[in-house]
């Protein structure tokens, strides 16, 4: 079995520890976290487990292969480093670092190393990202347009980040995943209602090569939660919805042509809708898939592949994201 350590239990650490004590093929070792109360609630819940307020407690536990990264983001750099310093594989939540160049050393480390550094891109293995992408694949929609997304709750809200960094940093790598390509530049305003120094709502504004266009509303402040992706295409448009009770896939077979010509050479633009279809989509828990995933990278000694799956250009778009949001909404090239 596979030794795991756990670092935070906060939001995220305690859904990381019940997929791995699940997992047959992995042992949950190590809880850490610095409150006494989210301590005694850890080993409360994994009595097998040893928790501490110590990294270097797990990371000296020679049956510690793999350690889960549940921190917040502004503890990521500091937290990977040492794991990996320690000859650890690494899963870590979104987003890796909060700089660029310090994710690309950290993500070099590890190929030096040949440790998996894996990021906790979980829409990557969401059965309704998963058919979206298929179906973009098979052509049947046609080329896209452009592509929306909507993350929004009230609530929960983080102190070291902004929205973009905690919510959108989600639909950027969705993006890429789905286009096959990043964003290569990106323009964001946003709004400081409950902060002075945090943006609790960002609009980001994206662009990708072949003329595609992409747009992003993150909020900590809205009255609903909403997780909802639209891609427009020539021939049809898809809805994803997770909170969709019918199924998370909406295909609307809906397009807009130019009708015959009218007067002085002019064409009239017509819209054509010809109904809904829900595609089935298989149930499974994401947590479960990308932690297998994991689980995997570090018995081949492979690491993650794909566009999406790219660490470091989605905090390269969150940094030219930050340089716009600083300039009142300047367009930045996302230097990826």
């Amino acid at each position: 079995m596979t030794g795991i350590a756990i670092v935070g239990f906060g939001h995220w650490g305690p859904n990381h520890a019940r997929v791995f004590d699940q997992m047959p093929e992995a042992k949950l070792l190590w809880i850490v976290d610095p409150s006494e109360e989210r301590r005694s609630l850890a080993k409360a819940i994994f009595p097998n487990a040893q928790v501490t307020t110590h990294l270097a407690d797990a990371l000296h536990d020679k049956e510690v292969e793999g350690v889960v990264i549940a921190a917040p983001t502004s503890m990521h750099a500091d937290l990977v480093r040492q794991a990996l310093n320690a000859d650890k594989h690494v899963l870590c939540e979104k987003p890796l670092t909060t700089g660029a160049d310090t994710s690309s050393a950290l993500l070099a480390s590890a190929a030096e190393k040949k440790l998996t550094l894996m990021c906790g891109h979980i829409f990557l293995h969401n059965p309704g990202i998963i058919k979206l992408k298929e179906i973009l694949n098979s052509g049947v929609c046609g080329p896209v347009r452009y592509i929306t997304a909507t993350r929004t709750n009230l609530g929960p809200f983080r102190y070291d980040v902004n929205a973009a960094w905690d919510l959108a940093s989600h639909d950027l790598y969705i993006f890429s995943h789905l286009l096959s390509r990043h964003a290569t530049a990106v323009s964001c305003h946003g709004g400081f209602y409950l902060q002075d120094d945090v943006a609790d709502v960002c609009f980001l504004n994206l662009k990708y090569e072949g003329g595609i266009t992409g747009q992003i509303h993150a909020s900590w402040l809205s009255p609903s939660k909403v997780r909802e992706i639209v891609v427009v295409c020539e021939e049809k448009m898809i809805r994803w919805n997770e909170l969709e009770h019918e199924g998370p896939i909406k295909i609307y077979d809906s397009s807009v042509s130019h009708d015959d010509p009218m007067e002085y050479g002019m064409f009239l633009l017509k819209a054509k809708y010809d109904g809904i279809t829900i595609p089935p989509v298989n149930p499974a828990e994401p947590l479960k898939e990308q932690n297998a995933m994991f689980l995997k990278h570090m018995a081949d000694g492979s690491m993650p592949t794909g566009t999406g799956a790219d660490p470091l250009a989605v905090v390269a778009q969150l940094n030219a994201a930050d340089e716009s949001l600083r300039s009142d909404g300047r367009l930045v090239p996302t230097q990826i």
